[in-house]
Parts: C-alpha cells; structure tokens; sequence
C-alpha cells in the first residue's frame, strides 16, 4: 500500500523518518520518499505485508517524523507533530479439489470409437473467490460445463474423454487445473489403445494344396470352471 506524506505547515521539514512497530510481518520501502518538503509538498513511501504469511489478521501502526528547528517545535508543535497511520492486512486460504483424482478410460483397439466421457468435480476450498484456467491436454478432450469464477465453496464441472485416432500406447497424463493466486488441482489420466492382432483369409478355411492366402487371428477365450474334472484347450 502506498502512503502520501504532506507538509501542511508554514516550515520546511527535513530529516524524514518512517518506523513500523510490526517490521516482522510487514516491509517498508522508502526509496521514493523525499529526504525533505517544502511548506505544500508531498512524498511518497509503501508497505507490504511479508510473503508467505500464514493464515490471520496482521496490524502495523506507522510513524512519520521529521527534524524541525527546536524553535518551531517550540512555537507551533501542532503544525509538526508526528504523522501515524495504521496498515491492517488479512491473510485468507486459498484452494482447489478435484474429484475423482483419477480417471482409467481402460482399453480400446486401434480404430476405436472415442469412449464415453467421464466428469471431474473441481472445488473451491478457500476464504477467497478464485477464476480458473480453461485446462489443456495433448491425448484427451476437456470441455468445461459451466462458468470458470467459484466464489467460496463453488463448483466447476469438466467432461473429460480420450481424443479419436490416437496410435497403439498407453496415454497416461496428468490434468491440471490451475486458478488465481496460484492454486491448482491434478487429476490423473490414463486410456491405453492396443493393436489390432493380424487379420487371415477370409472365406473360411480351403481343402488340399489350394493356393489360397493364409493368415491367423486372435480371439479372447473364456473357459468356466466345470464342477467335476478338468477342462483343456488346444490353440
């Protein structure tokens, strides 16, 4: 915060001093203010609160003095007295949540159709309204449903889903959600594609030395446990 000092007397003052009783919490920057001031002049100096303060209400008073001749002092010491100000500064928590943390869109082959999208909850679990960043992502599709301003205790809603044409891999990413004052959210993402095993002949299969093209294919097989004996199967 800034703070203007004025010379409202009928004296030149010089020798300007600032003094916080609160120097632990809060800085004082004087490098503009002006050593002296005529009668009518203005100067200028600021103070901050301290980074990094924790949560709670901070207060510093603030004394301008000045050196004046001690028959001034004597005469007129309502013109010169000190100036005092008081700086009140409140330390708020500021947060995001997302839920769920993560989302598994499971497998796919190559070729798949984009799987259905999921939702992820962001909160605001601060003492301060924040405005959040539209999230970016390289493998998945994120659409915002809603407004990106929370105010204490709001929700913004993003649908998320794996993005179409993406090769054979694993595509695990973490989404972030970023907002004022440097809060962020993470929520983890993972979808894997798979390749497509080779295809055969097609026409079923042909009888003697045929010339015909031959080819394999892979199916999934599932076997139920009988309740007597054993059961094998031959590939």
């Amino acid at each position: 915060m800034t703070f203007t000092v004025t010379n409202k007397s009928a004296v030149p003052l010089s020798g300007l001093k600032v003094s916080l009783d609160n120097a632990e919490n809060f800085t004082l920057d004087i490098a503009l203010m002006d050593a002296s001031l005529a009668p009518g002049e203005s100067t200028t100096f600021t103070v901050s609160p301290k980074a990094e303060l924790a949560q709670g209400s901070y207060q510093t008073n603030i004394t301008v003095t000045s050196d004046i001749p001690d028959v001034v002092a004597q005469y007129i010491p309502d013109q010169v007295a000190p100036a005092e100000a008081t700086m009140v500064c409140t330390v708020k928590t500021v947060g995001l949540t997302a839920a769920p943390a993560s989302l598994d869109f499971g497998s796919a082959y190559t070729g798949y159709t984009q799987p259905e999208a999921k939702t992820v909850t962001v909160t605001n679990t601060g003492e301060q309204a924040v405005t959040l960043t539209q999230p970016a992502s390289q493998y998945y599709d994120v659409i915002t449903a809603g407004r990106l301003e929370l105010p204490v205790g709001g929700k913004a809603t993003f649908t998320v889903q794996p993005k179409t044409g993406l090769t054979a891999g694993e595509y695990s990413e973490t989404l972030t959600v970023s907002g004022t004052y440097g809060v962020s959210a993470d929520v983890a993402l993972r979808f894997v594609v798979e390749q497509q095993s080779g295809g055969g002949s097609s026409g079923g299969s042909s009888s003697g030395g045929g010339g015909g093209g031959s080819g394999s294919a892979m199916y999934a097989v599932s076997l139920a446990a009988p309740e007597h004996g054993t059961v094998t199967v031959s590939p």
